[in-house]
């Protein structure tokens, strides 16, 4: 059957035959699936097989046996989807809220912007999204994509204590390509809505270190933008649109960098709140 998923200003075309799947979809990303229109076509097609769920999407055919991977994988693919066809700006970052505006970090894979994210969840703020965050360049503002919170597991942390810090119901283990993660659920108390559109307070480039205490220094922000652009899409709007962005939150022409240590996630939040 097929199905429409829309976020902000664009859709994707889904073809599903696995109901527990839509659910799961529903439940988890906090979007609706509605019957999608006969002319339509789908760019990701998932069918259910005798040894699990056969996908077809523009990064090409892949299977897999478990019904977590294939929610991981879809949901994965529904945000490659929405990154390809927003005519907006998405950068590689995380945010939570403070003060009732989202402080932003920007920064590249396994630099910890998920373990900053979770922390401040944990921590009672609010949260926006720990990966792809869409700049609403017209209103100084942020959303994020309707991805999931994905935690690398720590073989440190024994499973069951992961499971005691969020209900049953909103998280579950999904491996791709050898790589498990724990994914959390968009539905999650505490977890702003993609739709929303929030202004932003504070933004910081994000770089992990391996010795020293956790602090904050400043870059020039055309250094900033150099390192993010190549981890960005910038939609319809151009570089300068981004530097246009974040120029009010780069008094002098530079922005803030927050260098984080290993297991200093906590000192992370604590500089990020105060910026």
């Amino acid at each position: 059957m097929l199905f429409t998923i829309a976020w902000d200003d664009c859709s994707a075309h889904l073809s599903l035959d696995d109901m527990a799947l839509k659910e799961r979809i529903e439940r988890f990303l906090g979007l609706e699936l509605t019957p999608g229109a006969g002319e339509d076509e789908a760019e990701i097609t998932v069918r259910r097989t005798a040894g699990g769920w056969a996908f077809e999407s523009p990064i090409g055919p892949r299977g897999v046996t478990r019904e977590d991977d294939a929610a991981f994988l879809l949901f994965e693919l529904l945000a490659l989807e929405f990154g390809k066809r927003t005519r907006r700006p998405v950068v590689h970052a995380g945010a939570f809220m403070v003060d009732g505006g989202a402080v932003l970090y920007l920064g590249d894979r396994q630099q910890g912007k998920s373990s900053l994210t979770f922390a401040a969840w944990r921590r009672g703020h609010a949260i926006l999204g720990d990966d792809r965050i869409a700049l609403v360049i017209e209103d100084g503002a942020v959303r994020s994509l309707p991805k999931c919170m994905k935690l690398r597991l720590d073989d440190s942390l024994p499973r069951a204590e992961w499971r005691s810090l969020v209900p049953e119901h909103g998280a579950f283990v999904g491996t791709l390509k050898g790589d498990s993660r724990w994914i959390l659920s968009r539905r999650l108390p505490g977890v702003l809505d993609s739709q929303d559109a929030v202004p932003v307070r504070a933004v910081a480039v994000l770089r992990r270190i391996d010795a020293g205490p956790t602090h904050i220094d400043e870059v020039a922000a055309t250094e900033a933008l150099a390192d993010t652009l190549p981890m960005a899409t910038v939609g319809e709007n151009t570089p300068l649109d981004v530097l246009r962005f974040l120029k009010p939150h780069a008094p002098g022409g530079r922005i803030r960098r927050l260098n984080v240590a290993p297991g200093d996630i906590e000192r992370g939040v604590e500089l990020l709140v105060n910026l």
